[in-house]
């Protein structure tokens, strides 16, 4: 499927600036694009962890073992690296770290050391997109639509308000093969003597019409009656991918869990209590 009417060489990188990301980032296109490379980055490894699960599903259903090494959401890289991966926007290391600061202090994203590694001098970086999120919501939520007007006499659901129907109106309504008597019996024509019929019951308890020159005429009809709604769909569990920390606070795992699981875990923020995460349980 066609992306583009330019033919772009393959496996080359591009970088997208959106216009909220200069906003977020006060106006600083390097820190712009620094926020966008680490999301994309994030982007890339939720897709790998939802495809090891898939895979790790399938071979548990079809009883084969493999090891799979389970994906996770750090973003290693070095200054070097995120200089390249801005497409070198900037070229000073000075540069990169004070964007790489204010991403931190915004809790946007927060640095790591090698989980397996003492030894690696790599930054290991995890990327917060709750933290976007939110402020997303509160800068570029959609106005709510304002109310209808309503003409006061409607307020009360016209009680005090009446159109005037016309006698052709009057007409209309009253030319109809099915009516309400005096009595509130529901009545219509008989197809076999014209006369007409009500609704009466058997000794079952089951209503039929019955035509009302019983017993010259011995017509009868089923009573059609409307079929009950239909049930409601069965209540749909929604899932989505969270991040979880253990208890000193130190990154596990991503896990896809249901939202009914997630508002049973403690959650995890930081230290200006911005939502990072929860805490896994046992």
């Amino acid at each position: 499927m066609k992306t583009s009417c330019v033919r772009h060489p393959a496996q080359r990188s591009y970088l997208m600036i959106h216009q909220w990301q200069l906003d977020y980032c006060e106006g600083d296109h390097t820190t712009a694009a620094l926020l966008s490379f680490f999301e994309g980055w994030h982007n890339t490894n939720l897709a790998n962890i939802e495809q090891h699960q898939q895979l790790a599903a399938y071979l548990e259903k079809t009883g084969q073992k493999a090891h799979l090494p389970e994906p996770n959401l750090y973003i290693p890289r070095t200054e070097q690296q995120l200089i390249e991966g801005v497409l070198k926007a900037c070229k000073s290391p000075g540069k990169i770290r004070k964007s790489v600061q204010f991403l931190k202090e915004k809790g946007v994203i927060s640095t790591h050391k090698n989980p397996k590694d003492g030894f690696d001098r790599m930054n290991y970086y995890l990327f917060h997109p709750n933290i976007i999120n939110q402020w997303l919501d509160q800068h570029y939520s959609e106005p709510t639509p304002p109310a209808p007007k309503i003409n006061p006499a409607q307020r009360q659901g016209d009680f005090n308000h009446h159109t005037p129907i016309s006698p052709a109106t009057i007409e209309k309504d009253t030319q109809t093969t099915t009516k309400v008597t005096e009595t509130n019996t529901l009545e219509k024509p008989c197809s076999a003597c014209g006369a007409s019929m009500v609704q009466r019951q058997n000794k079952a308890g089951e209503s039929f019409w019955g035509c009302t020159h019983y017993p010259k005429c011995k017509h009868t009809e089923s009573v059609i009656h409307n079929k009950p709604p239909p049930k409601p769909p069965p209540h749909s569990i929604t899932k989505r991918a969270v991040t979880l920390y253990d208890k000193e606070g130190q990154y596990l795992r991503t896990q896809v869990l249901s939202e009914d699981h997630i508002k049973q875990l403690p959650e995890h923020r930081s230290a200006k209590g911005q939502l990072l995460g929860y805490r896994a349980s046992g």
